[in-house]
């Protein structure tokens, strides 16, 4: 099941340590992507969070890299311009480690930054590989977007809409 999570943009920080603590606590191997945040501020945050950083594994779609890195089994950065391989790389990811959700943060973050990327389309494919692999999703957008036309154009595939 996919999630819309919408929160306060002055409360983000607060909602996303709350966040992190229950997805830790209710799935057995969450992923979190991050299109806002490097990996090292994610991996604070967790720490932070009272989340072990080995729980999640995290993958850092927010620079302009242009390659793939592996910085170690559980730390990824991906380059968010190359989206076939994206999919492909979070499709293997979801098998290989029996990733059960997925927290993506933010919905907000790709609107801002990733205008120019097909996100309607991009996100649409996402939900409904990750759906197709039984792994649910949790996806933060800023209450200022809630009627952004990708926020929309994504109803039909979310199961639950939270104000946090």
């Amino acid at each position: 099941m996919h999630t819309l999570l919408f929160v306060n943009p002055l409360e983000f920080k607060e909602h996303m340590h709350a966040i992190v603590s229950d997805l830790s606590s209710k799935h057995n191997n969450p992923c979190y992507i991050s299109f806002n945040d490097p990996y090292h501020i994610i991996i604070k945050m967790l720490e932070n969070a009272n989340v072990s950083n080995e729980k999640f594994i995290v993958i850092d779609a927010s620079g302009s890299i242009t390659e793939k890195q592996v910085l170690s089994d559980r730390t990824y950065v991906l380059p968010i311009n190359d989206l076939f391989n994206v999919y492909l790389f979070l499709k293997n990811l979801i098998i290989d480690e029996k990733v059960d959700t997925i927290l993506l943060d933010s919905l907000s973050a790709l609107i801002v930054k990733h205008n120019h990327l097909p996100l309607k389309q991009m996100m649409t494919n996402l939900l409904l590989e990750v759906g197709a692999l039984r792994c649910s999703s949790s996806i933060v957008v800023f209450k200022d977007h809630a009627t952004h036309e990708v926020v929309e154009h994504l109803d039909p595939l979310i199961g639950n809409r939270i104000n946090l």
